[in-house]
């Protein structure tokens, strides 16, 4: 018998092994997660509760911070700019209160370029290399 890193994978594309990408109903977690969770809480129900009190307006909140400023509010960068004190103090707070960022022109196109044709040889060699999603591949 296989082990579950050696047994041989069904052939797909990336959503495979994504329950969220391939349109399949999520597993439930094992019960042992209600479990911890039960226990997590035990005698700490008003906090929890308190907490979720406080939580809920301030989701609320930034929801329309969001909807309000769109995709701007993912900070982004050039990498050239990175150690730039005019734009790292405020990066930095963008960054931390998001979570997320987009630097650019990381590599140079020259490189992405020579990244992407070794891809499109990988794939050439490859042909059971399946693209995704399959309309529109990216």
């Amino acid at each position: 018998m296989q082990s579950a890193s050696t047994e041989a994978r069904k052939e797909g594309d990336i959503s495979s092994v994504f329950s969220s990408l391939n349109g399949e109903v999520q597993k439930p977690l094992p019960q042992r997660f209600a479990e911890q969770k039960q226990r997590l809480i035990n005698g700490n129900e008003d906090a929890v509760q308190h907490a979720w009190n406080t939580l809920l307006p301030q989701l609320r909140r930034e929801i329309e911070e969001i909807k309000g400023t769109g995709p701007a509010i993912v900070p982004e960068l050039d990498f050239k700019d990175i150690d730039h004190p005019n734009t790292q103090q405020d990066f930095a707070r963008r960054l931390k209160k998001t979570g997320v960022a987009v630097i650019r022109d990381v590599v140079s196109e020259e490189e992405a370029l020579s990244w992407k044709a070794e891809i499109r040889e990988y794939i050439k060699q490859n042909p059971q290399t399946k693209a995704f999603p399959p309309d529109d591949p990216q």
